[in-house]
């Protein structure tokens, strides 16, 4: 198979590095061909070199990763295959319902990149590309589909010996793994989750839930205050739980950005 050219676009060099040091440790099937910290010189590099696939953060100043998918499908004859990544889920949907593009969530895990990548080298087989017209119809309808499902996902159901109980997602406080148990809180008592913390995450994709810490997804709509901790790491206290939720130090710029810590 030849080389899947892959280029880079995010406005934080930490997550531009990690992502390449992924790609070229875990993908000899891919050459990274740029990596740009704005889409106005991704812009000029894809408007002169070939690209199969564009990892492009949702979350940029002066022009987001959306209004930059747009632009280019309205602005170039080959449009890439494109992965958004974000350290939001409000675009978040599941992989499989997805066409033309793909989703990963920050920080970017390996087993999530392997199915997103094995997933475009699929579609790379059937067409090298989304092409003028159609990329755009593409690209435009899609990302209003993934407005349209995060909106209409409300609950989750969940097993309890042999009852089924739906879960309405904003009155989850928080999920917590516990001896490789994961566990969901809520005002009215813990219920046992049947899968891991991360698929959990996955399933609610909502914005208001936040992955503070490895063992912990919490609501981040039910914070009562945030202690600031040492290291430059928080705790958080959850109206209605006593649970004091750390948020990993790893965590802790995404923490901010999420809830505009200054």
């Amino acid at each position: 198979m030849e080389k899947i050219r892959v280029c880079i676009v995010d406005d934080e060099a930490p997550a531009r590095e990690e992502l390449k040091f992924l790609l070229q440790k875990d993908f000899p099937q891919v050459s990274v061909e740029g990596e740009f910290d704005n889409s106005g010189d991704a812009f000029d590099f894809l408007e002169n070199n070939d690209c199969d696939l564009l990892f492009l953060d949702i979350e940029m100043p002066e022009e987001t990763g959306i209004e930059f998918a747009k632009r280019l499908s309205d602005e170039l004859e080959d449009v890439p295959y494109i992965i958004f990544a974000t350290a939001y889920n409000q675009f978040a949907i599941d992989a499989f319902e997805l066409d033309a593009v793909d989703y990963l969530l920050k920080p970017i895990r390996i087993e999530r990149l392997k199915k997103a990548m094995a997933k475009m080298e699929e579609r790379i087989k059937q067409a090298p590309a989304l092409k003028g017209s159609e990329g755009s119809f593409q690209i435009s309808d899609l990302l209003e589909q993934l407005k349209n499902k995060e909106q209409k996902r409300s609950r989750i159901t969940i097993t309890q010996g042999d009852k089924l109980i739906p879960l309405d997602i904003q009155n989850i406080l928080f999920a917590t793994a516990e001896d490789k148990s994961t566990f969901i809180y809520t005002p009215q008592g813990k219920y046992p989750f049947n899968g891991t913390l991360t698929e959990l995450e996955e399933m609610i994709a909502h914005d208001d839930f936040f992955r503070s810490h490895k063992s912990f997804l919490i609501n981040v709509s039910h914070i009562e205050n945030i202690n600031i901790w040492f290291n430059g790491s928080y705790q958080i206290k959850l109206r209605g739980s006593s649970q004091v939720i750390p948020v990993s130090r790893k965590r802790s710029k995404l923490f901010k950005d999420k809830l505009n810590i200054k």
